[in-house]
Parts: structure tokens; sequence; C-alpha cells
């Protein structure tokens, strides 16, 4: 950028200075030929008057009486220019003429001679008057040959000295002065090609200090990166703008639905607590669980008021979230206890098993891989909870049971039972698909297939990779040939394929190597 500018204001310079040049060689040639010179005539082949007056000697013999005469060739270039020839003899005499004008005179003495040869009119009329000469018969003819002013002008300077110096000096100051002034004018041109963008960049800054983003700026000439930066800003200044809008509008809603969200298990502790004030008799298994049921709810309030805090405190800057390694196996432990102490689901058994006792990962880099059933949960967990999982490899998956066994989501699923306020009793099994909810995806996905699968179609991954395209969506695919739901003499490559995938998007480690490496 600073070599252009660099290079565009020597530029500027350079033009001004040759068109300052072009103007001066302009006035003075105009001052020097201010006559007409439109008409160029040629003479005999040659293009200069001059040469063509010493020539003309050739056109010029004696007949065979003895006199002198020009032929018809000297006669026609006479012609042709418009002009006239007077010959003398040795005693300044004519002795022959043609075109000459009546005001010419037939005998001259040396100083007309001078004179008409230096000034205009000299030998009468306007004529300008060149001279040339020819030898016969050891006799000295002299030609003269005259040409209208318009044709040819001759000037005669004499000055002094002294006035020549003070023109001279008065020149040089008013072409100073002239120089001077137009320079100003194209150098104030030239440079308005640069300082108009910079206005131009100027007012848009000011426009997005402002807050208005819709700036737009035509990127070209020599600030085109600069306007190319400033439109990128200026998008995304206005992208954050809609983001903070929306967020503020999700936070002031989530606030406006807190009080609800506390009338729910404040009615519940009030009227649990209202029912032990009764004069009942109570066993002590009912006291517990009205006890457990006013516990939980409780605390449920408990993590809504910390929920509210830590939603002001960011909002005020107050506080910064610390990334960390988590122990999963006492989060999955803990949330597994959460879910058993909520009476509601008192009845579920759930069995957690694991080897280890700490097993530290970083959940801000949490990757999850499935093959059939799997495929579809990994896909379905990168869609349903995309700030959490960050990658996934997806394997012949059911992304859509649409187009699966009809049994087989029923069971593996469950199914739910609503009751009504009118007490109907309803059972709802119908889950969202992964092309339903591919719109959500964050991550980096990978789909896998085997395109002759005898279990779950094909088209189950081909239905995902659709929505995902309609959605914006970018992604990876790889579809296996001639296999089937299992993935057979591909199974290595696959295992490469999935371990390069985690390696490059958790850990940052991409494998450049063209060849597959060989376990």
């Amino acid at each position: 950028m600073n070599i252009k500018l660099t290079f565009r204001y020597l530029l500027s310079i350079a033009i001004v200075a040759v068109i300052v040049v072009l103007i001066n060689i302009t006035i003075i040639y105009l001052s020097l030929y201010s006559k007409n010179t439109n008409s160029l005539i040629k003479y005999d082949g040659n293009n200069k008057i001059t040469s063509f007056v010493r020539n003309f000697e050739k056109y010029i013999d004696l007949d065979e009486d003895n006199r002198l005469y020009i032929d018809n060739n000297g006669k026609d270039l006479i012609d042709n220019s418009n002009s006239w020839v007077q010959i003398l003899d040795e005693n300044n005499k004519e002795v022959y003429s043609y075109n000459k004008p009546q005001e010419i005179k037939n005998k001259y003495t040396p100083i007309d001679i001078i004179n008409g040869y230096k000034y205009t009119g000299g030998l009468g009329g306007s004529s300008q008057i060149l001279a040339g000469y020819k030898e016969i018969d050891n006799i000295t003819y002299t030609y003269l040959i005259g040409y209208p002013s318009t044709i040819l002008t001759k000037y005669v300077f004499i000055i002094e000295m002294d006035t020549i110096n003070i023109y001279i000096k008065y020149a040089i100051i008013s072409i100073l002065i002239v120089d001077f002034i137009i320079a100003i004018i194209f150098g104030y041109i030239f440079s308005k090609g640069i300082t108009k963008p910079v206005k131009a960049i100027i007012d848009g800054v000011d426009h997005l200090y402002n807050g208005d983003y819709e700036v737009y700026f035509k990127e070209k000439g020599i600030y085109k990166n600069v306007l190319k930066k400033l439109n990128s800003l200026s998008y995304k200044l206005k992208e954050n703008e809609l983001e903070r809008k929306k967020i503020d509008k999700m936070r002031a809603d989530w606030i406006a639905n807190i009080s609800h969200d506390i009338k729910t298990p404040l009615s519940s502790i009030k009227g649990y607590a209202e029912f032990l004030e009764q004069d009942y008799d109570f066993s002590s298994e009912d006291i517990k669980s009205f006890a457990g049921i006013i516990n939980n709810k409780s605390d449920y309030i408990k993590e809504l008021v910390e929920e509210l805090n830590l939603s002001m405190k960011l909002k005020n800057n107050e506080s910064i979230l610390k990334k960390e390694k988590v122990n999963i196996v006492s989060l999955v432990k803990n949330s597994v206890i959460d879910i058993l102490n909520d009476s509601e689901y008192s009845k579920v058994d759930i069995k957690f098993e694991c080897s280890e006792d700490k097993i530290f990962i970083d959940i801000d880099k949490v990757g999850i891989h499935g093959h059939s059933g799997g495929g579809f949960m990994s896909t379905a967990a990168m869609c349903q909870y995309p700030d959490f999982f960050k990658v996934a490899v997806s394997c012949a998956g059911n992304h859509d049971n649409n187009i699966y066994n009809r049994w087989w989501s029923e069971t593996h699923h469950g199914v739910k039972e609503v009751v009504s306020e009118k007490g109907d009793t309803t059972f709802v099994y119908k889950i969202a698909t992964n092309p339903e909810i591919a719109k959500q995806l964050k991550g980096n996905l990978l789909l896998i297939h085997g395109d002759i699968d005898n279990n779950v179609h094909p088209g189950n991954t081909l239905r995902v990779v659709d929505a995902l395209i309609r959605a914006g969506k970018r992604f990876d695919m790889l579809i296996l040939p001639q296999q089937r739901h299992g993935f057979g003499d591909m199974n290595e490559y696959f295992y490469w394929k999935l371990v390069d995938y985690f390696s490059e998007h958790l850990k940052g480690k991409s494998e450049k190597s063209v060849d597959i490496p060989k376990r």
C-alpha cells in the first residue's frame, strides 16, 4: 500500500512537470509561428523551400535565339506554389520573368536587392523573396523567387543587449508564475484522485463508530485492500450486533420466564408443607418422601437463582469462565445420582460401570463415534448438543427411522405416556430424525456408509447429506464401495480415517502422508 501511494504521488508530480513543459513549448511555438503555415507544398520532390530555390537553376536555360527561358516543369512548380520568378543579369536588370506582380520593378540597385531579400515587400508588394543564381556561358544570372507571406515568413531581429536582458528577465518571471499556477491547478486535479477516497474512508469509519453498519465501499483503486477490510469489518460488526441483540432477547425472555419456573416448584413446596401441617397420621416413609420432594424442589429453585446470578455476572463482565480438564467418571456418576434422587425417576434402574476412577478430558474438545444405532446417536448428539460435542464419526447410522425397521425405534427409544388435563392417556414415541435437526450442526462431522449395506440402507446417510447441504453446512463423507453393514476388508482403512479425523479436529495434528499405515 505504501509503495503504491508513493508511486502514485511521484507519478502525479512527473505528469504535472511534463504538462508544464509541454505548455511552455506550445506557447513558444505559437509565439514564433503565429502565421498560417497550413499550406505544405512539395517542390520537385523537396519539402524545404530553400532547397527548392537552390535547385531551381536546372529549370533555367537558353533557347536557340540565345534567350533565357524557364522550361515547362519549372513553370508548373511556380504555378503550384503560387509564387513568381524574376531573372536578372549581372547589372541587376530583368532579362526574364514569370508570374511577376505588376508592382515589381525591372531593375534594381544593390540596396534594393538587399532590402527585398531582408524585408517583406522590400521589392514592392507583400512578397517574401528568396534568391539563387545560374552561370551560363561565363555569365552569372540571379533569379529571385517571390512567395506569398502566407507560405513564407522571415523575421529580422535587431535588439540591443540591454533590451534582450530585460525581455529575458520578464519572460523568465512570467514563465515561472504561469508554471506555478499550472502546477497548482494540475496538482490539485491529480491529488483529488488520492485524497477523495481517503475522505470516503474517514466518513465510513465515522458511520461505523456511530453504529451504522450498512457501509459498503466499491473495492477498487489504490485503496482496494483497505476498502476490502473495511467491508469485512462492517459485515463483522453488523453480524456481532445482530448476535448481541439475539442474545439480549434470549436473556430477557429467559429472565422473564424465571418467575414462572420458580412458581412451579414453590407451589409444590407450599402444598406439601401445608399438607404436613395438617393433623394427619403420616408414616415415616411418607414424611421422608415428602421431604425428599421438598428438598428436590428447593435444589431446583437454588439452581435457577444461581443461573440467574451467573447470567447477570456475565452480562456485567464480572465473571470469567475458566476452562479446565474434568474427571468424566465423577461427572457421569454425579449425573446418575442426581437423576436417581429425583422422585420422578425413583423406579428407574440405572447401572454405571467404569474400570477407572479418574479419566480427565477437555470438555471443550469432546468427540463421539458410533456404528449403526451408534451412528444415529453420534450424529444426533452433534446436532442436539452442538455446543458440547465438537467432532463425530458416524458409521452406517439409521438416521431416519421412517425408512428403517418399524419395530426398532419403539423398542430402543421407548414410549412416553402423556396424560391430558381431561385424564386422557396417549403414548408418544416419535423423536426427531437426524435430517430434521441437521441444521443445528456446528462441529466437524464425518459420515461413513457402505454402498451395499444390507441392514441400514445408505439412503439414511444420504438423507442427512441432503439436509446438511440445504442448510449450508460443511461436512465430510466417505462411501466404502462393495461393503455391507460391516466394512469387511476395508475396516483397516476406516480405522485410520477415524483416527486421522479425531487427531486433526481434536488435537490439531493433521496427517500429511498419502499412504495409510498398517497396524
